[in-house]
């Protein structure tokens, strides 16, 4: 069994540092900063006020709604020091979310500043405006500093609540000790002369990595102003100019960070200070680190890390070394910290056998107290395993033999997280693309978008529907069950069709009696087919919306297959005068000086190419009905052609 030395709270760490480094810059934000001993006397009076104004007691739940700020920093160290429970509302949830959050955790008050005061008012919640708290700056008596030293909190006390959600898109507060976060912290690399920069939003736990773990190590904290993450230009800015040394991305933010540092020369040398680049909450891939390598410093480090909130902010890292990327596509999620211990378990919560995979079950000086008011749901998250309690997160890894490593692989119950929703959310998001999909689409994006990433590219505009997709939803909020269905008949009388179609030929070359015709016929009849059928079938097909498995799609679906079974003849006249000839029969604009292979093209019937124009073998193109390319062009075999992206007269 794993067991925890830790003897010190959050804020007590914090107020050691204070002791140790009163004149220090603590935080900072934009003009604004605060030493240690300035920050130590604000936090001491909003606490005294807590205690003695409103009647917080130990162990009551403060919910803090304020946007990122120096009173957001405040507020949280405040709660703690009053012997209350942490609990982060996200400024951008709708107030039906809030209110919901609020009485379930039964909070005792709302700390606010004047920014965020009037949104969240309607609640019938007492509410604490911390600016005013501050503004009424007054130092306290030694007699008051003493008294607040008496609060009854330990290491066991809850510091913090992390609201998530499960499968059913129902918040569970997720309760974290200060044990919990202590022990974690022994891992961390965060030391006295870092300089952090606070990223993250309230509504995820890795906001406490940035503002705890700096003020309990006595480094400085760098906050943005608020909606500043989004600015990637005020984002190097504040990097260069306050010499950051800490950032702690989540991958999709930091795959958009590195397009915009490729993009913008002026801003391509502000972040070579950063010495440690921590990445989690994502699934992070090589590429994503491999765009940014050209503007950090060699020097700099980065790590992959793993941990749900119910385990304390991180339980695995992996440490990227710089030789692994070209030869890695996803990077594990590496060993357990000191202090935390991984079993990887079948449904039998058996071991599993190295390089099988298994449910990561997570146990050691991480793991949470509970979910508040849901003994439930708390009984199902936490096994015993040799009398120690360990959480089973539902998440699938596998351990690489070679390297003792985890390598994560995804949910076992098949939940869905779309950009950080509910999965409640997740779920009429895809039932109105289900609707979008099946009622009116094109039906040559499923043939057109072979793989989930290329078909996925293709549907995310339907996300974007906005008032008629709401309407849409409402109207059939319960229609959840609806799914089209296939046709059994047409598709056995498809395949039926295309074994005679290739079948048939064969057997006519062979009851002729001349030697030489079966290789002349077969080819010939299998290759003039596609375009007889083609054309019965009403080709070549306009863009257009129709509904999914309708006459459309099938005739679609056929000729697809169809084509594939002539791609044998078609490689043995590639760069012959037939081959154009035979382009232009199935539907194909090529001219005479056009040349070879463009199969694409006749998936999408309709390409137009002029003379002169060399495509070469292994060519990719996405949408040929939007491209036209003019004279004297060559396309070599690493060329890729984007959707609506004319080539005229131009050599490449």
């Amino acid at each position: 069994m794993i067991t925890s030395n830790v003897t010190t709270c959050i804020h007590q760490a914090f107020i050691e540092q204070a002791i140790l480094h009163p004149n220090k810059v603590a935080i900072t934000l934009d003009d604004q900063s605060l030493t240690y001993n300035q920050l130590l006397n604000q936090v001491r009076q909003l606490t005294f006020v807590l205690i003695n104004d409103k009647g917080v007691h130990p162990g009551d739940i403060v919910c803090q709604y304020i946007d990122r700020s120096i009173e957001m920093i405040v507020g949280i160290m405040s709660i703690m020091m009053s012997g209350a429970v942490y609990a982060p509302l996200n400024s951008s949830d709708p107030l039906d979310r809030l209110e919901l959050l609020v009485h379930q955790v039964d909070t005792k008050l709302i700390l606010v500043n004047q920014m965020s005061l009037s949104r969240i008012s309607s609640l019938n919640v007492p509410i604490l405006d911390i600016s005013e708290v501050i503004e009424s700056y007054h130092i306290l008596t030694d007699a008051q500093i003493e008294e607040l030293s008496k609060v009854d909190v330990t290491p066991d006390s809850i510091s913090h609540i992390v609201f998530t959600s499960g499968s059913t898109g129902t918040p569970k507060a997720v309760q974290i000790r200060h044990r919990n976060f202590m022990a974690y912290m022994e891992t961390h690399v965060i030391q006295t002369n870092d300089i952090v920069l606070q990223l993250t939003s309230s509504s995820f736990d890795a906001h406490l990595d940035e503002v705890n773990g700096a003020l309990v190590r006595g480094a400085q904290l760098v906050a943005l102003k608020n909606g500043g993450h989004f600015d990637f230009d005020y984002v190097t800015k504040t990097i260069y100019d306050k010499k950051v040394t800490f950032v702690g991305p989540v991958p999709s933010w930091l795959n958009a960070f590195g397009k915009f540092l490729n993009e913008n020369y002026h801003a391509q040398q502000r972040v070579k200070s950063v010495r440690w680049w921590y990445f989690g909450g994502e699934t992070l891939l090589s590429s994503t680190i491999i765009q940014l390598l050209p503007f950090v410093d060699e020097q700099s480090r980065f790590f992959n890390l793993y941990g749900p909130a119910e385990i304390t902010v991180v339980a695995t890292c992996h440490e990227v070394r710089r030789e692994e990327l070209s030869t890695t596509v996803s990077l594990p999620i590496g060993y357990p910290l000191i202090g935390y211990c991984i079993y990887l378990l079948d449904e039998y919560r058996q071991p599993v056998v190295p390089g099988q995979l298994g449910e990561i079950i997570i146990g050691g000086v991480g793991v949470f107290a509970g979910y508040y008011g849901r003994a439930d749901l708390t009984a199902q998250s936490l096994i015993d395993i040799d009398g120690e309690q360990c959480y089973a997160t539902g998440d699938l890894a596998r351990l690489d033999v070679a390297s003792g490593e985890l390598i994560f692989i995804g949910r076992r119950d098949y939940q869905v997280k779309l950009r950080g929703g509910t999965s409640l959310g997740a779920m009429c998001a895809l039932n109105l693309i289900r609707q979008e999909v099946t009622d009116k689409m094109d039906i040559s994006l499923l043939f057109t978008n072979p793989s989930v990433k290329a078909l996925a590219a293709a549907l995310e505009p339907i996300l974007c529907v906005t008032e008629s997709g709401n309407k849409k939803e409402e109207k059939d909020d319960d229609d959840f069950s609806f799914r089209p269905h296939s046709s059994w008949f047409i598709e056995s009388l498809g395949i039926v069709l295309l074994a005679w179609q290739w079948l048939w030929p064969i057997f006519m070359a062979v009851r002729l009696e001349f030697d030489f015709l079966p290789m002349l016929l077969i080819p010939f009849i299998h290759l003039i087919q596609f375009p007889v059928f083609l054309k019965l079938f009403g080709g070549p097909f306009p863009r257009g919306r129709d509904t999914l498995y309708s006459w459309r799609y099938y005739r679609l679906w056929f000729l697809r297959r169809q084509w594939s079974l002539n791609t044998y003849w078609l490689g043995h006249l590639l760069g012959t005068p037939f081959y154009n000839t035979y382009l232009r029969l199935c539907g194909a604009r090529i001219h005479d000086g056009g040349t070879q292979w463009l199969i694409v093209a006749l998936r999408r019937f309709g390409a137009q190419i002029d003379d002169d124009v060399i495509i070469e073998d292994m060519i990719s193109i996405d949408d040929v009905h939007l491209i036209t390319i003019g004279s004297h062009v060559r396309l070599s075999s690493t060329s890729r052609i984007q959707v609506g992206s004319p080539l005229k007269h131009c050599n490449t």
